[in-house]
């Protein structure tokens, strides 16, 4: 039966990819764009999520924002590109609107990305990513603004540290001003954050008498334990030098990715 390394096996297991889903809109709707019979070609997969080094863009269109005012509306519109958009459609209430942000708890965000149009003179469109905490009480990291007529533009900002995710502590969402203005001079296209996963911080004590805290691989024998995927190979030890069997590789990989048959 052939072997693998439990270290190898953890590098596995890191590295799973992420998949996206795609919604089309009515050919009607805009007459500039391009459309592709997916039947016939594919563009191919996006960007995935490969381990924890790599960068992974949670990205959301104009239709997820959300006003926070109910006497704020805005209306559809495209560009001679075929890019889709909103434009705020009236003067009354606050033009400020949510998009939001749902990403893995632990994960670092690392930048902000907005693709949009500002062709105003005097009025920008500037942005935050906000960190909603539990209490009322929220946390505004100053993102991208736009500079007064600038034209259709992607720009982005580099959060520096990473903000990372708490779930359990904070709501997150991106907060958008569209300017007020109804001459679709601003429109919004849409919001991309960019983030990073990462292995939770090794615990102060050791779980297994044989991966003591100095052990170069204790914090990713630690994670694997608290997350469930090993108990070790006796009550005391993980054991990790010892070789691995298909079998006990079926079930690392099968409880860490939550693996399932149809019924």
């Amino acid at each position: 039966m052939r072997l693998v390394s439990r270290f190898f096996l953890v590098l596995l297991v890191l590295g799973v990819t992420g998949t996206g889903l795609a919604q089309n809109k009515p050919k009607a709707s805009n007459p500039n764009a391009t459309f592709i019979d997916d039947a016939v070609v594919r563009n191919g997969p996006g960007p995935a999520t490969y381990g924890t080094t790599a960068n992974t863009w949670y990205t959301m269109s104009a239709w997820d924002a959300h006003p926070i005012d109910s006497s704020f509306t805005y209306t559809y519109t495209f560009m001679p590109s075929g890019a889709e958009g909103i434009a705020q459609s009236n003067s009354s209430g606050s033009p400020w609107v949510h998009l939001p942000v749902h990403l893995p708890n632990g994960s670092l965000v690392n930048s902000l990305e907005l693709e949009r149009c500002d062709t105003n003179a005097s009025v920008l469109m500037d942005s935050w990513f906000v960190e909603n905490q539990k209490g009322g009480n929220a946390v505004y990291h100053t993102a991208v603004i736009s500079a007064a007529n600038e034209g259709c533009v992607v720009s982005s900002v580099v959060f520096s540290p990473a903000i990372q995710v708490d779930n359990d502590a904070n709501s997150y969402f991106v907060e958008i001003n569209m300017g007020g203005v109804t001459d679709q001079s601003i429109i919004l296209f849409s919001v991309r954050v960019g983030y990073t996963l990462q292995v939770s911080p090794a615990p102060a004590t050791a779980t297994f008498a044989d991966v003591p805290t100095t052990h170069p691989q204790f914090r990713f024998v630690e994670a694997l334990a608290a997350a469930g995927i090993t108990a070790g190979c006796s009550a005391t030890d993980y054991c990790p030098d010892a070789p691995l069997t298909r079998g006990q590789m079926a079930v690392y990989l099968s409880v860490a990715l939550g693996l399932h048959w149809p019924n």
